[in-house]
């Protein structure tokens, strides 16, 4: 067994968070090429892994392990939206990249987790990346199918992240709530609402930005009070 070399302990899944980084950085190069300089790419691709890194380390080494998934994703979230504001990008097109990038680093780092701590009371590793992987298949299933779904009738892009963020925040929540009612694990209970509200959050976003009469007039009445503010 793995667990019985510390040496491929550490090695092993640093690796594969390499990997995991390396995947990111191409993927998003992938989706942005036709669109933007490669400087741009680089310089958005930067700040996403500086942000994902630093909020990583913050959140681990203040509130512990248990919290470091969200301090990686909000920061990445943060530092990325700063990087297309000043790059001028389009988000959503951004998103679609982005989003199979941090797919794909998850993967990688949920293996490594699985490897370095391996399964027993670390049951938890083995659902993140079950939940990843769910979430990855249904990227690539929405990439080839968004396009022609009679609802979403704008036909715009940023489905497929956003679509595939949804299912995985879903699914976190399922898990969340599960651990917390059957196991008894306090903090499960905050992980699955935070993890329910976004994935809603994304849910509307995608029915906004879907063409459909009810998400005009919503739009709509959002301009108008928008106005009313000013």
């Amino acid at each position: 067994m793995l667990n019985t070399f510390p040496f491929l302990n550490i090695i092993l899944p640093a690796a594969l968070s390499a990997i995991g980084i390396f995947s990111f950085s191409f993927a998003l190069w992938k989706k942005l090429k036709e669109d933007y300089e490669v400087d741009q790419i680089f310089y958005l691709t930067l700040l996403i892994l500086f942000g994902g890194g630093t909020g990583l380390f913050v959140s681990s080494f203040f509130l512990g392990d248990t919290f470091s998934f969200w301090g990686l994703f909000l920061g990445a979230l943060l530092f990325g939206v700063y990087a297309v504001l000043k790059l001028n990008m389009r988000f959503f097109e951004v998103v679609d990249g982005a989003v199979l990038g941090l797919l794909l680093f998850l993967s990688l780092f949920s293996v490594g987790n699985i490897v370095k701590w391996g399964l027993g009371i670390q049951l938890a590793n083995l659902l993140e990346f079950i939940i990843i992987l769910t979430s990855l298949g249904s990227y690539y299933i929405f990439f080839k199918k968004y396009r022609t779904l009679s609802w979403y009738i704008s036909g715009k892009i940023g489905f497929v992240g956003l679509a595939a963020l949804t299912v995985y925040f879903l699914e976190r929540a399922l898990v969340a709530f599960y651990l917390f009612l059957v196991l008894l694990f306090p903090q499960s209970f905050l992980y699955g609402f935070a993890s329910l509200i976004l994935s809603l959050l994304f849910a509307g976003i995608i029915y906004l930005r879907s063409g459909r009469e009810g998400a005009k007039e919503i739009l709509s009445l959002l301009q108008k009070y928008g106005k009313s503010k000013k």
